[in-house]
Parts: structure tokens; C-alpha cells; sequence
């Protein structure tokens, strides 16, 4: 039982990290910065690996990369879709793979947070 309790936590988490790290897809069309990149694209993914690190109890290895899910599983719908006509994906790809890396920066450092809030307050109630 505490294992299906386990596993369905962790998927759970995962597609929670999917869906905050989805607000980079929204941002992306609000500031159409397509052709050039800009701030915000490197700040989201750190401030939603931050989020998940802090409230989410997984493997940070696990959701902090989590978070940039849908922007790969977004361009392989829009081209299997024929939308538009993006030949550059392997380059694309590299790209949301530092955005993972990112988004794993961001989770480390909210668990390491978590864990020194919890340190402090155990310490404060003793």
C-alpha cells in the first residue's frame, strides 16, 4: 500500500512540476520572443524549479528537469501537427535541455531551503 501511495505521489509531482513549468510555453507566446531570447526565459524555469524544490517532496534529480516537460512534448505535437514548419528541433532541443538543467538548479537550491526552514523551525520548537 505505502509503495502505491509513493508512486502515485511521484507521478503526481511530476506532472504538477509539467504544469507550472507550462507558464514558460504562455510566456513565450505573450512576449512572442520566438526569434530572440530573452530574460524571463532563463528566470521562469529557475523560479518554477525553486516552487517545486520547496513545496514537493520528490527526488529533485526528478522534478526539477520536470518542470520543462512540456516544451518538448509541446514541439513534437506541433510537428507531428504540420503547424509550422520548424526543421531546427535537434538545436531546439539542446536548448530545453538547459532549461532542464536549469529547472534542476532551481529545485536544488528550493530543497536545500526547505530543509534549512525545517531545521530552524524543529530548532526553535526544542
Amino acid at each position: 500500500m505505502k509503495d502505491t501511495v509513493s508512486t502515485t505521489r511521484l507521478w503526481s509531482e511530476v506532472i504538477l512540476a509539467a504544469v507550472i513549468g507550462s507558464g514558460e510555453l504562455i510566456l513565450m507566446e505573450l512576449f512572442d520572443a520566438h526569434p530572440n531570447v530573452g530574460v524571463y526565459e532563463f528566470i521562469y524555469p529557475l523560479a518554477a524549479g525553486l516552487l517545486v524544490g520547496v513545496f514537493c517532496r520528490g527526488p529533485v534529480w526528478l522534478i526539477g528537469p520536470a518542470t520543462m516537460l512540456c516544451l518538448p512534448v509541446g514541439m513534437i505535437i506541433s510537428a507531428v501537427s504540420g503547424s509550422d514548419g520548424f526543421n531546427l528541433w535537434p538545436i531546439a532541443l539542446m536548448f530545453f535541455a538547459a532549461l532542464a538543467c536549469i529547472g534542476l538548479i532551481g529545485a536544488a537550491i528550493g530543497r536545500g531551503a526547505q530543509r534549512f526552514w525545517i531545521k530552524n523551525v524543529l530548532k526553535q520548537d526544542v
